[in-house]
């Protein structure tokens, strides 16, 4: 089975997060342009909401019938595949990019060594610590997902979506038992994982019925209105990974972003389902781009790190909104020439160990 729509989704979010970038990390960006925006632009950030919701729908849809240790252990490893190698090569380019800067400003603690290696905050006791590729939060807590949905495959559990839905919340009921200070804790218990249960909640339906299209339209609608809405009226900014962790914005996230994210990924997948728009969930270069996603979200930092670099030597020499468009245009490149030439071979040779999904993930 392959979704064109999830593909489709998976290109607006990643090109969401690399234009936000592309605003955040210039290095001569006017502070009342910045200020001016700030609001706005962070709401940006729903590309990775987007992208967990996803990922809840995707697991749930291709590994729900797994049971056992046997196929929890082939579960684990695909996902590792998948994930794992791919970002290893990015954390390597970054670190060999930015080193030079690192020595003569600061090293990372063990702890970031320790999260971008394993890509869980195994150290982070008392504060939230960047990894070495920022981006790479978000990986924590597909993990994070991963591992409790490999739970459920394990023991094995029958029902399993209910299982996890219940899993989930008693983890999350811990938040408010007061005194709790280690971040692993907040890590485990954070509101971000309901995301991941929308997820699950829109593959049920998915398996279940085929909601009218009139429904798909509206879901798709108030998903993208609540978006801008709370783009130009909010007044909470949510889109910040130490927030989403421990910070007390941590369940105003999925309020503001998570349910938005969900009513517009369950509306493409169900207009999908009720044939429309095929031509746009099947464009050549929405695939493209959507394949691209991951390597693009991997890459994009990397490249605006060089093009910092560039710009701390050059000066401001161009306009800022030009530069803007410019850096985010080199960024989709560089991620299409990452994902085709890094990412795609690589899977190709590691895939012998793990056979494919039954949808492309």
């Amino acid at each position: 089975m392959r979704l064109g729509s999830i593909q489709f989704l998976r290109m607006i979010a990643a090109l969401l997060i690399v234009y936000l970038h592309a605003i955040e990390i210039q290095v001569y960006v006017p502070p009342i342009y910045l200020g001016s925006i700030f609001r706005e632009i962070n709401e940006l950030g729903i590309g990775v909401d987007i992208f967990f919701v996803i990922s809840g729908f995707i697991i749930s849809l291709t590994a729900g019938s797994y049971n056992g240790w046997r196929q929890c252990l082939h579960f684990l490893k695909k996902r590792f595949i998948r994930l794992n190698p791919v970002y290893y090569i990015a954390l390597l380019i970054s670190l060999a990019v930015t080193i030079h800067h690192m020595m003569n400003h600061f090293m990372p603690g063990y702890q970031a060594f320790l999260k971008s290696i394993f890509l869980l905050p195994v150290a982070d006791a008392t504060v939230w610590n960047t990894s070495i590729l920022p981006v790479s939060w978000t990986l924590n807590f597909e993990w994070l997902f991963y591992i409790l949905f490999a739970l459920a495959i394990a023991i094995p559990v029958k029902n399993k979506p209910l299982f996890l839905i219940v899993l989930i919340f008693t983890l999350l009921a811990f938040r408010i038992i007061p005194g709790i200070t280690d971040v692993r804790i907040w890590f485990i218990t954070s509101p971000i994982l309901l995301e991941f249960v929308a997820g699950i909640g829109i593959c049920l339906l998915y398996r279940r019925s085929t909601p009218p299209r009139s429904i798909a339209y509206m879901l798709l609608i108030v998903g993208v209105g609540l978006s801008l809405c709370d783009m130009f009226f909010g007044s909470t900014i949510v889109n910040n990974p130490s927030g989403t962790v421990v910070g007390p914005v941590a369940f105003q996230r999925f309020l503001h972003m998570g349910i938005p994210a969900t009513m517009m990924v369950s509306g493409c997948i169900f207009l999908e389902k009720n044939a429309l728009f095929w031509p746009l969930w099947n464009n050549r270069y929405v695939q493209l781009l959507g394949n691209a996603s991951y390597s693009l979200y991997l890459s994009h930092y990397i490249t605006y790190s060089v093009l910092a670099a560039l710009f701390v030597r050059l000066g401001p020499v161009l306009n800022i909104n030009l530069s803007i468009f410019l850096w985010f245009l080199i960024a989709i490149i560089n991620g299409i020439l990452f994902y085709r030439y890094v990412e795609t071979p690589l899977l190709h040779k590691l895939r012998t160990f793990a056979p494919a999904a039954r949808v492309p993930n």
